[in-house]
């Protein structure tokens, strides 16, 4: 908030005041009340004022508490406020408020008190969608009333008065202005953008199938320019680094990417979405505003909330001023940083320059719920020339939680190999894209690394992955999982992913022998078993006995075996 007042009167003995003498004196000390609470407390909500609906949608909550508008006036609201009706609204004469009009004709949007009076006023409820779109506001209504209780013999009263009150209002999403949206909490992008992941298929050509769900999920997320674009709009404004809108052409980088290294431009895209949210949110919990806030913003107003979808961005954070918050350089630092972050990301990401990369590299990093700073840089950002100036970049969240500002990287000159490896759960694996029979196990053996390596023929990776469901890429394996490599064309790499535990690349390659070897020692144990029938089916054997008569005899022996034939013989000479 900007000082207007710069005149204020200096009485003497005697002197005749007159109105403009009085109003110069209030005016001046009622700027300044203003001006110190704007720019040496802050502006915003600063505790209370949530909204609530209960289920049936006929009551509105406000729970105590207070706030300061961008001009310095002090909403106050001493008690919980229960409200269940709502009447039209309109500005008092005489003392317009621009936000609430609309610019062109300067007619007032539509308004609606919201009171928990039943008399002259309609019910939340009676209409179904009634609140849908709406935003709950406290608005300070200043109205001047004129005093003409003149008599014949005094005229005291003369002048007028001004009542400033606090009214609840209700307001329609698309009448916002633009100047009460630029102090709002950020929109999150989970609300706009939800970048899906893709996932194994059951049947046919699992590669090429895998590429096309890639391709959508790659078309889908150039929803997010729209977001990059309201970062521009937003942080530019404040720190002007950049003349022209630095993410112009991102949705030029997702069209036709590169076949073999799609699953590339996915990671990309992921690494964009984590350092917008990063930004948004280092935002939103460190809270910094200009020395001197635009008044005009949410001049006399401070919105509470959107009711029904409870979105986010209709509600006016506190922003306090650098006189509260010791850090406050530092998080302005912060912010520039992460913001110049995101810039980067997307100009240094060079599809065409992938397959120029022909070494390869293996990388501590960390995967999952990790900030960014914590992560490798990966190899898909041109970097070569400027990697200790990226890297800063990069690091600032490590910087801020006083980790070392080292990173990995695919273009570090160091080899973070060479040092202890407990700390990171993940091994980034580039380069290997577009080779022919890179020899990673190799260096999984010299360095001694906790990974298994398995090459799978592009025709056979279908069976592969029916037998092994939760195939996903990540660029790399997790310690004590299986980094798998998709070849076609001879031996050329074309894709990878890893899977979250080993898998034998010896057993995997002699699985259809072992097939075989269990075929064949049943077919041996069923010649077996029929041999032993043949030996035990009814024939007939010639038994010659002496020295009783010489007499030769044949005997029906059948499946009995030698003890039947035993004693068949006894019972015959026994009778001889």
């Amino acid at each position: 908030m900007k000082p207007t007042k710069n005149i204020y009167p200096v009485f003497e003995a005697n002197q005749v005041l007159t109105n403009e003498h009085l109003n110069q004196g209030f005016e001046y000390l009622d700027e300044q009340e203003h001006l110190t609470r704007a720019n040496l407390t802050g502006i915003g909500i600063v505790c209370g004022l949530e909204i609530s609906v209960d289920n049936h949608k006929s009551v509105i909550h406000i729970t105590k508490g207070c706030g300061i508008t961008s001009e310095g006036y002090l909403i106050v609201l001493p008690d919980n406020l229960t409200l269940g009706y709502y009447k039209d609204y309109v500005l008092p004469e005489g003392l317009e408020y621009t936000p609430f009009l609309n610019p062109v004709g300067k007619k007032q949007f539509n308004l609606w008190e919201i009171t928990s009076e039943a008399i002259g006023g309609t019910a939340l409820n009676k209409y179904e969608h009634f609140l849908d779109g709406k935003v709950v506001l406290l608005f300070v209504e200043l109205k001047k009333e004129d005093l003409k209780d003149c008599s014949p013999n005094n005229c005291n009263d003369k002048g007028a008065k001004v009542t400033a009150t606090i009214r609840p209002l209700l307001i329609d999403k698309i009448n916002l202005p633009d100047s009460s949206n630029q102090n709002l909490q950020p929109v999150t992008l989970a609300v706009v953008v939800g970048l899906k992941r893709p996932k194994n298929f059951t049947g046919g050509d699992y590669i090429n199938g895998y590429k096309v769900e890639l391709g959508k999920i790659l078309e889908a997320g150039k929803q997010l320019k729209s977001n990059l674009d309201g970062v521009y709009a937003k942080y530019n404004k404040k720190y002007k680094e950049y003349d022209t809108n630095p993410f112009i052409d991102f949705n030029d980088l997702l069209s036709n990417p590169e076949a073999n290294f799609i699953q590339y431009y996915y990671d990309f895209l992921l690494d964009v979405i984590q350092a917008y949210n990063e930004l948004i949110c280092f935002t939103d919990r460190n809270p910094v505003w200009d020395c001197v806030p635009d008044e005009n913003s949410f001049s006399r107003h401070l919105m509470l909330g959107s009711i029904i979808d409870e979105a986010t961005g209709y509600r006016h954070v506190f922003k306090p001023s650098k006189a509260l918050i010791d850090q406050f350089d530092e998080a302005r630092s912060e912010e520039l940083h992460l913001y110049m972050r995101l810039v980067e990301i997307t100009k240094q990401f060079q599809p065409a320059e992938l397959i120029n990369f022909q070494s390869i590299k293996i990388t501590p990093t960390h995967y999952g719920d990790f900030p960014l700073a914590q992560k490798a840089i990966p190899y898909y950002y041109d970097i070569s020339e400027t990697f200790e100036a990226f890297a800063e970049l990069w690091t600032m969240g490590k910087r801020c939680s006083g980790l070392s500002v080292k990173t990995n990287s695919y273009h570090s000159p160091d080899s973070p190999l060479d040092y202890h490896l407990e700390a990171y759960n993940f091994f980034r694996i580039e380069g290997h894209v577009g080779q022919d029979n890179p020899d990673i196990q190799g260096m999984i053996t010299d360095e001694n690394l906790p990974f298994s390596v398995l090459t799978i023929n592009s025709s056979e990776f279908n069976a592969f992955a029916l037998k092994h469901p939760g195939l996903t890429h990540g660029a790399g394996v997790p310690a004590g999982g299986t980094f798998i490599m998709v070849s076609a064309d001879g031996d050329k790499v074309i894709a990878d992913f890893f899977l979250p535990y080993r898998v034998c690349e010896v057993c995997e390659q002699k699985e259809s022998s072992k097939i075989w070897i269990l075929a064949f020692t049943v077919l041996i144990i069923i010649f077996i078993c029929l041999m032993v029938r043949n030996c035990t089916t009814s024939e007939k054997y010639p038994v010659t006995t002496a020295p009783l008569s010489q007499q030769s005899i044949e005997l029906d022996y059948r499946q009995s075996g030698n003890i039947k034939r035993a004693n068949d013989v006894q019972h015959w000479r026994e009778n001889h």
